[in-house]
């Protein structure tokens, strides 16, 4: 595969232009071909910068010819419907996470892609970093699993500014949300959990105005190893670690630094992680490419959409209570 996949930017926002943005400058097996916001004068302005085609909606970008596939990030109750155009008209999806905000969607969606022949991909670049590969690969040295933790927490002062406080537009809180990166690091770690048990709450600012829950519990089990996992938009200092403890030791990752240790505590192995922000979407963009260009699947997300599922299920009940 030589040519350059042509993408169409669908959502303008910061997690574009901050990070998707830089490393399609660079990339040597994607190109920006068009971007598309429902702000036209955003996408006026970005295309004139970028010297391409503006569009204020999906299906006009799709007729022009223009894109072979687009990357889609919006507020996540619109996921569903830009997806099922940019499908509908024969361009494979690399989107931004969540996969969808429900079981009954990600199915759906996941079908719809598998009929036509295209290339569905969410966008988890946690998965292309060194530290969370390298953590993949030691975890064999720990021996047999037991026991894991997981924590990723910020400290956000307004949670009722912009759309993720509003549950018809973000389809819930700090787990569907930030929380989605860290349930798809421990899913490809350790797998599908044979129960999980969740707890939420939204108090953390009684004098705000949002609708979704500010902070996670979960304890999850898998058979002989279980865990828990917190995550929080009202929790400092922000943290963002996972640790396993096993027959043989320990390992522990947080902010690019791998820890392994053995039975009794002490480290026997420890890297820091010198790689650049930009690198991980560079090797997605690569991956996205590898995929369209060889007709490969990429991990499906159902399976991570289903645990959310289960989560805000046992959220509701709490609610009726």
């Amino acid at each position: 595969m030589t040519e350059l996949i042509r993408i169409g930017l669908v959502g303008l926002g910061g997690q574009v232009q901050k990070n998707h943005l830089p490393a399609l400058l660079v990339s040597k097996s994607c190109s920006i071909s068009a971007v598309c916001d429902s702000d036209a004068s955003l996408a006026q302005s970005l295309g004139a910068e970028l010297g391409v085609p503006s569009f204020t909606d999906l299906q006009s970008m799709a007729s022009s010819k223009l894109v072979d596939a687009v990357l889609i990030s919006v507020p996540h109750s619109f996921h569903f419907e830009l997806t099922r155009v940019a499908l509908e008209n024969n361009l494979h999806v690399l989107k931004e996470k969540p996969f969808a905000i429900n079981t009954e969607e990600a199915v759906y969606l996941a079908g719809f892609a598998k009929t036509r022949g295209l290339v569905l991909m969410t966008c988890v670049q946690r998965r292309f970093t060194d530290s969370s590969i390298s953590f993949k690969r030691n975890l064999t040295l720990v021996g047999d699993p037991y026991l894991m933790n997981a924590r990723y927490s910020m400290d956000i002062q307004y949670l009722s500014e912009g759309w993720r406080g509003s549950d018809t537009l973000s389809g819930g809180g700090c787990l569907i949300d930030m929380g989605y990166h860290l349930i798809d690091q421990i899913l490809w770690y350790f797998g599908v959990p044979r129960s999980i048990s969740a707890s939420f709450s939204n108090g953390a600012r009684p004098f705000q105005n949002y609708e979704v829950e500010d902070s996670a519990s979960l304890l999850v089990d898998w058979g002989n190893l279980h865990g828990t996992v917190q995550i929080s938009r009202a929790m400092p200092p922000k943290m963002d670690y996972i640790e396993v403890f096993g027959t043989n030791g320990s390992l522990s990752l947080s902010k690019g630094v791998l820890i392994l240790r053995d039975r009794s505590g002490n480290p026997v192995l420890e890297t820091i992680s010198a790689q650049l922000k930009i690198d991980p979407y560079l090797r997605q963009l690569d991956f996205f490419a590898y995929c369209i260009g060889y007709h490969v699947s990429p991990p499906s997300h159902i399976p991570q959409v289903s645990l959310i599922d289960r989560c805000y299920s046992q959220y509701l009940l709490q609610m009726e209570k």
